[in-house]
């Protein structure tokens, strides 16, 4: 569980960076750029959440 949290935590981190860089110096539609990086937020976790749980189980 440890490095699940690490995988998930890491890309989220960069995720924010790059979200507070792209919302104050570029002119972007605000609600169009929030909504997107929720959305690849969690598709990115549900992602990782699904490798994990395949290499646990020894289904990949």
């Amino acid at each position: 569980m440890k490095t699940f949290l690490s995988y998930v935590i890491m890309p989220i981190i960069v995720m924010c960076l790059f979200f507070a860089l792209q919302f104050n110096f570029f002119e972007v539609e605000k609600a169009f750029l929030v909504k997107s990086y929720i959305i690849n937020a969690i598709l990115s976790t549900i992602a990782i959440y699904s490798l994990n749980y395949g290499i646990k189980k020894k289904v990949i």
